[in-house]
């Protein structure tokens, strides 16, 4: 009987089976690690004092736009930007919303304030509220009169000004210092004849004095600039971080272009401000983010006044109030990827 012998395919044998399904597994393994892996989220502390001028990061927290931007931030609430920038300062907080008064003071002080960028700017949020039965029917009155302000404040800061402006000496003008709330509370028990303070506290206590309230208002002595602001150390360690930071913000201002009305409802809600109180003084707001190049010019000018007040002992060497801008990193935000 003859044998044939037929091409059948033979069965792997289980060895070279095992050794296949390794290569497959080494194959897969290399294609994981040639695939990019996902970037790991940052964590930002945001120290925010309660106002409208915080708009811009108020409406990114609470529509989810840092989390879009690969952050995790907790967002904590100052009632005043100063402490706010404290808390940075201190290393309690990465970056904080803050007007420019207290970053002149933390250079004056030898700390290394860095502005990320400013998020608003209004010649009207600051203003003198003065009232008519105490016979002020300009800033010229206040001579002989008792004026309430926020030590270190830009209130201060712009009754000053204002002072210089009209040719009142400040020493002929009886200046007490108060906490914003209780500014209100004391002209409107008339223990004070005026107040210079920021938004909303000179609405709440015109409203209260209604035709009797006097509000003077002058851009040219005095134009807020609100910022975001990091330290120096802070920004060289976390400058990514930050990168997204402010794109989250854009966002937010892009949002307030196209609805303020929405845009209000948030910072109403994280404010705690009655929304027809935040109607009507909002238009008093410039909401942007932008480098502001007149920012360290006004530092200088309030630096002046806190030396020449005795406030701030005369420095050594003339500070470098040009160094506090950061215009860097809002152009890596702001760059077409």
């Amino acid at each position: 009987m003859k044998e044939y012998l037929m091409n059948h395919p033979r069965r792997p044998s289980a060895l070279f089976t095992i050794m296949l399904l390794l290569l497959a597994s080494c194959a897969k393994d290399e294609g994981r690690t040639t695939s990019a892996a996902p970037a790991a989220r940052a964590s930002l502390r945001v120290a925010v004092n309660p106002v409208p001028q915080s708009a811009l990061v108020i409406i990114a927290a609470e529509r989810g736009y840092f989390a879009r931007e690969n952050l995790d931030v907790t967002v904590s609430r100052f009632p005043t930007g100063k402490l706010a920038f404290d808390a940075v300062l201190g290393g309690a907080a990465d970056v904080a919303t803050v007007a420019d008064v207290p970053i002149m003071y933390a250079l004056m002080s030898g700390q290394a304030p860095a502005v990320l960028a400013t998020i608003e700017r209004s010649g009207k949020s600051v203003k003198l509220l003065a009232r008519k039965d105490a016979a002020i029917a300009s800033p010229a009155d206040l001579r002989g009169k008792k004026v309430g302000t926020f030590k270190g404040s830009s209130g201060e800061f712009f009754l000053d000004a204002l002072l210089a402006k009209h040719h009142v000496p400040s020493a002929e003008v009886a200046i007490v210092h108060l906490q914003p709330p209780d500014l209100v509370t004391a002209i409107t028990r008339k223990d004070v004849a005026a107040i210079s303070i920021f938004e909303p506290h000179i609405h709440n206590a015109a409203t209260v004095l209604g035709s009797n309230a006097l509000v003077v208002e002058d851009p040219s002595v005095y134009t807020e600039i609100f910022n975001v602001a990091t330290t120096e150390k802070a920004l060289a360690a976390r400058q990514d971080a930050f990168v997204s930071f402010l794109r989250a913000l854009q966002r937010a201002a892009d949002d307030i272009r196209r609805d303020p009305n929405g845009a209000q409802a948030s910072v109403a809600r994280f404010t705690q401000l009655d929304p027809n109180v935040l109607r009507e003084i909002w238009p008093m707001f410039q909401f942007t983010i932008t480098t502001d190049r007149v920012l360290p010019d006004l530092l200088r000018r309030e630096a002046d006044f806190a030396v020449r007040s005795g406030s701030l002992p005369a420095p050594s060497s003339e500070p470098q109030f040009e160094r506090v801008l950061k215009p860097e990193v809002l152009s890596k935000a702001t760059a077409t990827p």
